[in-house]
């Protein structure tokens, strides 16, 4: 999938643009970038995250994804972000400090290195000139399996935009037709939770129908009402199905959920 224009508008800003401050770079480039790929939503985003580190606090600049997430440190254009700069340093102590962010990503604007705590080279490099397809690997609808995949292609640093596709395509292609599957196993989902919940209901409405019979019933003073008694029957009939045809879509429920993993 070809990186959004908004993308190339965003990485085209962050390196031509003149930026009086990092807080001002990272308000006018760095959020519309993480928005244009899709981190858009509430919750998506949190800024200026704290990390315990002994007594000291640090503060990471982005942390981004929720069950699975990536540390964001930004830098303005020019600042040294290379392998064993500061910058680098202080986002590998991040990482270290807080297990629960898989990766992290330092930009400047020019350079933007995704990495781990494990390693001292980028898992993935990109810099100004070069394809903004890698960019693929921080979409969220891609995170994190495009890029833990691709890493494991034992793939590291930067390398040719054709030599990236042809890594990246089948593994997109894949992502995607899982993502659609995911997608219908969501909706064939709800669809039985709907007719759960249906019969659920014409349950109690059949047994609220069999206790009005009875009620009147008993208010007759023993005089026979013809009608009552089909109603009864037909509403002790319903009361006994209708549990079982819920109970049916119950299990129909799990099954799907198990088939999809869906949570």
């Amino acid at each position: 999938m070809a990186v959004s224009a908004e993308t190339i508008e965003v990485l085209t800003k962050g390196s031509t643009t003149v930026f009086g401050s990092e807080r001002e770079f990272r308000e006018k480039v760095v959020s519309r970038l993480l928005e244009s790929l899709g981190w858009n939503s509430a919750g998506d985003t949190q800024y200026e995250v704290p990390i315990q580190a002994g007594t000291i606090v640090l503060k990471v600049d982005y942390v981004v994804g929720s069950n699975n997430k990536f540390a964001m440190e930004t830098k303005k254009p020019g600042i040294d972000i290379s392998p064993g700069s500061s910058a680098w340093n202080q986002i590998v102590s991040y990482l270290r400090l807080d297990p629960t962010l898989l990766y992290g990503v330092l930009y400047n604007g020019k350079d933007l290195h995704i990495l781990d705590s494990h390693r001292q080279e980028p898992l993935v490099s990109w810099s100004l000139g070069k394809s903004p397809g890698m960019f693929d690997l921080l979409k969220k609808e891609y995170f994190p399996e495009l890029l833990q995949l691709y890493t494991s292609s034992n793939i590291s640093g930067s390398i040719s935009s054709e030599k990236y596709s042809s890594i990246t395509s089948p593994i997109i292609a894949e992502i995607d037709r899982n993502n659609r599957q995911m997608a219908d196993g969501k909706k064939i989902a709800e669809q039985l939770k709907r007719k759960r919940r249906r019969y659920l209901l014409f349950t109690l409405l059949a047994l609220f129908f069999a206790v009005i019979v009875v009620a009147i019933d008993n208010g007759s003073g023993g005089k026979t009402i013809p009608i009552l008694s089909p109603i009864f029957i037909v509403s002790g009939l319903c009361f006994t199905a209708f549990p079982i045809v819920a109970l049916y879509y119950e299990i129909r429920f799990i099954v799907v959920k198990r088939q999809f993993h869906l949570h």
